[in-house]
This record gives C-alpha cells, structure tokens and sequence, in this order.
C-alpha cells in the first residue's frame, strides 16, 4: 500500500496519502455520507471519456456509456475497521507513532 501512495502522490497530489475516494482517477475525496459522495461524482469532470458512474440502491454503480472510449479497471481496497497505533520512520512525522483507523490491508481487482 506505502507503494500505491507515492504512485499515487506522482500523480500531481501534494503527498503521498491514502484518500478514500478517487473519482475519474483525478478528485480525492473523504466519505461524508452517501449524498456529499454523489455530489463529488457528479462534480468530477469527466472531459472526453471515462466511466459511467452513479449510486443506486445503496450501492456504486460504474458502467459504460457513450461517451466511454476505453476499458477500465475496477478496485477495491478492503480495509481493518480496528485503529492501529504505526511508528513513523521519516518525514514530518518521523519519530511519532500515529492512530489509523480503516487502514487499507488489501487491493481487490473487481473487473474491468
């Protein structure tokens, strides 16, 4: 996962961190309820392509549409519920330990 982050972070973000939700692979948003997430995926801009993606019944829905001009890959991060105390080796925190709550253990390729 520390690798995913600085891919993540060259990306054009200002750091290398674990935010909950990127949509169209470009805005990085935290879940503030199921209503503030909808009004960030119909805020992203899609430009020329890029999926389809909506919320139904509780669920996220990605899909084609015609403007979609190529495949895409969908993940999912599974997470610990627990908070977890980590030592931080380097950088602003270095020498600290800090509490992460929902940290990410796993990446799942749904389809695409």
């Amino acid at each position: 996962m520390t690798k995913r982050q600085y891919a993540y972070a060259r990306t054009g973000q200002r750091e290398a961190g674990a935010p909950q939700f990127v949509v169209n692979g470009r805005f990085a948003t935290p879940y503030r309820g199921d209503a503030a997430l909808a009004r960030a995926i119909d805020s992203a801009d899609r430009q020329a392509a890029g999926p389809a993606i909506s919320l139904r019944a509780g669920g996220v829905v990605i899909g084609a549409d015609a403007r979609s001009a190529r495949d895409v890959a969908v993940w999912l991060v599974e997470h610990d519920p627990r908070t977890i105390r980590t030592p931080v080796h380097a950088g602003r925190n270095g020498g600290r330990a800090l509490a992460d709550r929902s940290a990410a253990c796993a990446l799942r390729r749904l389809g695409g």
